[in-house]
């Protein structure tokens, strides 16, 4: 892939009178759309505008930008199977906390990350993780207070404590710690223009749609 960062934005349902300070936050609405919650079917998108329930959508907020709301706060919930374009999703991964999720906008996120330096095991097939003497799983986090994020030219990464254990999750822009793509051979690497920053962001819902 030519760009590690999958830009989509993020959605959700407010009543239409709250138009005003939803557009103060950079939120629009989308009065039409072909897809809704399941079971309203089709024709979701004019009942629930009609009824007054409008759709907003807006560009993702960075986690380095709100990074403090964040410190302290235990993960409650995992998920390598967010996002959406239509069939399937892009296997973003996400934290959820109190206020809101952390999200790795990356296409299988889980591939691109190492926890305390050792691969995901979600990120590999069974028959895939036999060389590795050492794999760790993502669901060491449940629970875990995030303490510390840094952020650097080469890397992105998260510190937490679960237990006195110190986990750190940690994404590089030269993929050199993660195995290849499987389709090309390629390296995970992120493009020259693209920002580390840019790569990690939080969602008050986790609901999240691609726009490419």
């Amino acid at each position: 892939m030519d760009h590690a960062i999958i830009n989509c934005y993020e959605e959700e349902f407010a009543p239409f009178f709250a138009y005003t300070w939803r557009r103060a936050a950079s939120w629009q609405p989308v009065l039409f759309y072909g897809r809704g919650p399941a079971g309203i079917g089709p024709l979701s998108g004019l009942i629930l505008t009609a009824g007054g329930l409008w759709r907003f959508a807006r560009e993702p907020q960075r986690l380095i930008d709100h990074q403090t709301k964040f410190i302290g706060q235990h993960v409650r919930e995992i998920s390598t199977c967010l996002g959406s374009y239509g069939m399937g999703g892009p296997g973003f991964l996400g934290l959820r906390f109190s206020n809101a999720w952390i999200v790795y906008r990356l296409w299988g996120a889980d591939g691109w990350l190492t926890l305390n330096n050792e691969l995901l095991e979600e990120a590999l097939f069974p028959d895939e993780r036999k060389p590795y003497d050492n794999l760790t799983s993502v669901s060491e986090l449940k629970g875990a207070a995030l303490r510390a994020i840094e952020c650097c030219d080469e890397q992105y990464a998260l510190t937490f404590t679960n237990n006195d254990h110190r986990l750190c999750l940690s994404v590089r822009r030269d993929g050199a710690a993660v195995p290849r793509w499987r389709s090309n051979g390629k390296l995970k690497v992120f493009a020259k223009d693209e920002q580390l920053e840019d790569a990690i962001i939080i969602s008050h819902t986790g609901r999240l749609w691609l726009t490419d």
